[in-house]
């Protein structure tokens, strides 16, 4: 599914045994869908997700400040032995 996508950021995703997945991260424009109540940014973690996720906020900044926590979280909490790098391989998270 495609989306108006505002930015995106490459990453590798290294697992135990050093494999690598590229991943990219995927922000949408946020977008009115109540006026003035309730906002949406599609979110996707290409390498992790099928489909972008519309995350949810009370404004447009909420929400596009909701889908970076989304992408924060999703990217902290992988399964053990798999870690976030940056393209190079310096770590994503210290």
């Amino acid at each position: 599914m495609d989306f108006d996508k505002i930015v995106e950021r490459k990453l590798w995703l290294i697992d135990e045994s050093a494999s690598r997945t590229d991943l990219c991260v995927e922000i949408g424009r946020p977008r009115w869908i109540e006026p003035e109540t309730e906002a949406v940014c599609a979110v996707c973690i290409r390498g992790l997700m099928n489909q972008p996720l519309d995350v949810f906020g009370s404004d447009l900044l909420n929400a596009l400040e909701c889908g970076l926590s989304f992408v924060n979280t999703e990217l902290k909490n992988l399964p053990k032995g798999q870690k976030v790098q940056w393209i190079g391989g310096e770590a994503y998270f210290d």
